[in-house]
């Protein structure tokens, strides 16, 4: 009795097979092309994002916990228009303007602005294009709530926009 010849299996496919190369160097030209496009055209804010950038400092980024100034910091909060269009930022009330809260070491809540009674009274600001709105707020924190060498995230919201500071607390 003879055995039935076998047919061969065809070859594992390879993903550097021409074929495949082709449609991932498809793939990777369309991604890239609709990235240049979306800049060109306006870069993030194209997305309907990022119109309005926040940027929050402070100097210096520790802060005292004994000493004349304990507990207080200093924090500097630049908005700027990035399009070409007037952009309106709303708040519901002075209240709502300017708000923070401090994150401890592992993310818990260590300290938080405190709540006012205000009446809602609608507020907006109105940056033309590529203007500039700069405010300082001088934060006191209470610095027994605080550890000397410990890092801490200050998450504040500013017309509705947020924005994250990493701080460290010291002994002066």
């Amino acid at each position: 009795m003879t055995t039935p010849l076998k047919r061969p299996s065809p070859p594992p496919q390879s993903y550097f097979d021409g074929r495949r190369m082709m449609l991932w160097s498809l793939i990777l030209v369309a991604l890239v092309g609709s990235l240049g496009y979306a800049a060109y055209m306006g870069g993030p804010s194209s997305f309907g994002g990022f119109d309005v950038a926040m940027k929050v400092t402070a100097d210096p980024v520790i802060v005292p916990l004994s000493g004349e100034k304990a507990g207080r910091i200093v924090m500097n909060v630049d908005l700027q228009n990035r399009t070409a269009n007037v952009q309106k930022l709303n708040a519901r009330s002075h209240c709502k303007l300017f708000r923070w809260l401090l994150l401890g070491p592992n993310e818990n809540l260590s300290q938080a602005q405190g709540g006012e009674n205000c009446e809602d009274s609608a507020m907006e600001l109105v940056l033309q294009p590529n203007e500039k709105k700069s405010d300082t707020f001088d934060i006191a924190l209470d610095p027994s709530r605080l550890k000397a060498g410990e890092r801490y995230q200050f998450v504040l919201e500013y017309w509705g926009l947020r924005g994250v500071l990493v701080v460290h607390a010291a002994d002066e």
